[in-house]
């Protein structure tokens, strides 16, 4: 069997980069597997799977993946989907023609959506996040644009995966699909060698001397205002009233900052120095694998926020990784998979007392704390990606026979 993935795989924490890694050590030895990735990417892992670089993010992907795949002939090609991942709108809008062609070639396709926007979701609050001013006619062209690229996946798709159950119900109940067409197979989770062991030098503890000796609440990410940072800078602030030292505490916002958002990261910076916050809170910007790799080690909570979630979110994937206990806001999809799970304590998007209340309770309650340890110990082998390797080339060998 032959397959061709199309995706990007960057950076170390990308989906395909993981699937790719463990989908090779389960390979038959007849099989091929492609990487289409984009031209300018740089793999800095000597060790990873060679990728081809093709594709540039511009109107031109679509031939050039069609070309590639073409060349390649595969059994099954396997794309991802997310928004901006071949550029703005408009290329966002000719990614359903791309399978069009594919499929016109006679090669089945499979489509990974990995966030799901539901036209329920899409209000003042929703457009705002995006730096999109309200009015009714940009929510009735939004809720059309995802109408549009929904759909048009699961027409022109043999099959669609999601990593949830919530996210396949949004498709089926709300963008028409069909209950057999849409598949859910879960996140994988890197298996973490010594996954309790720190490291006796780490890097980031001469690079940021803020974490040191205290327990760090790590929130892994792109700076975006759809995670509501201030809340959490609020909540923290209300959890040092209810009895977390705060000589012992640091909020960690690791992640580099996109262009549109720098604004809301300078509010956000404003609101530290209200607060006299600067010796508890951390901003680092960009970080590197390594660095990202000690901060999970050195972590003593991991924090996911959001005010609007569409996805499971790939850092829920990293800090199961890790066995990190978690707190995270309770919307849907996100929430739903540590509820039904137990392996974290969820509170009340925007609500900055439910998010204090919690976190005194996982700072504060040692038990509390072992147990959901002790859950994640249990919980993260039925996620490996080798089973979740596995569960893609089961599909690819139904779609290819």
């Amino acid at each position: 069997m032959k397959i061709v993935f199309v995706s990007t795989f960057t950076p170390a924490t990308n989906y395909t980069r993981d699937l790719s890694r463990y989908f090779y050590k389960i390979l038959k030895p007849r099989d091929e597997l492609f990487l289409c990735g984009r031209k300018v990417e740089e793999i800095q892992d000597n060790d990873e799977p060679q990728v081809d670089h093709v594709w540039s993010r511009d109107l031109s992907f679509v031939f050039t993946i069609l070309k590639y795949v073409l060349e390649r002939r595969p059994d099954v090609v396997h794309l991802q989907h997310e928004i901006k991942m071949f550029g703005g709108i408009i290329t966002s809008m000719l990614y359903p023609w791309l399978l069009f062609l594919i499929r016109l070639f006679g090669f089945p396709v499979v489509v990974t959506i990995h966030g799901v926007v539901s036209p329920k979701q899409i209000d003042e609050k929703f457009l705002e996040s995006f730096n999109v001013g309200y009015t009714p006619l940009k929510q009735f062209v939004v809720k059309l644009f995802f109408r549009y690229i929904y759909s048009f996946i699961l027409f022109f798709s043999n099959k669609v995966t999601v990593h949830a159950p919530a996210l396949r119900e949004i498709l089926v109940d709300e963008y028409g699909g069909g209950k057999n067409r849409v598949v859910v197979i879960s996140h994988g989770i890197r298996e973490v060698k010594n996954v309790d062991r720190i490291p006796a030098r780490l890097s980031i503890l001469k690079k940021y001397p803020a974490v040191k000796g205290k327990k760090v609440i790590l929130v892994f990410g792109y700076f975006s205002p759809r995670k509501g940072y201030e809340f959490l800078i609020q909540a923290l602030s209300t959890a040092f009233e209810m009895g977390v030292k705060r000589n012992g505490v640091v909020l960690a916002l690791v992640g580099d900052v996109k262009d549109e958002f720098k604004p809301y990261k300078r509010k956000v910076l404003r609101l530290i120095r209200k607060e006299k916050m600067e010796k508890n809170v951390l901003i680092t910007g960009y970080v590197d694998d390594n660095e990202i790799d000690e901060f999970y080690r050195y972590s003593y909570v991991v924090l996911i926020p959001a005010i609007i979630s569409f996805n499971t979110s790939g850092s829920l994937s990293l800090s199961l990784a890790y066995q990190k206990p978690l707190l995270v806001s309770d919307v849907k999809p996100l929430g739903r998979e540590v509820s039904e799970n137990d392996f974290g304590l969820l509170y009340e998007p925007d609500n900055v007392d439910s998010c204090a209340k919690q976190i005194a309770r996982i700072m504060t309650e040692k038990r509390l704390y072992e147990s959901m340890k002790k859950k994640l110990s249990g919980f993260v082998g039925k996620r490996y990606w080798t089973r979740i390797s596995k569960e893609h080339y089961s599909l690819y060998e139904k779609l290819s026979s």
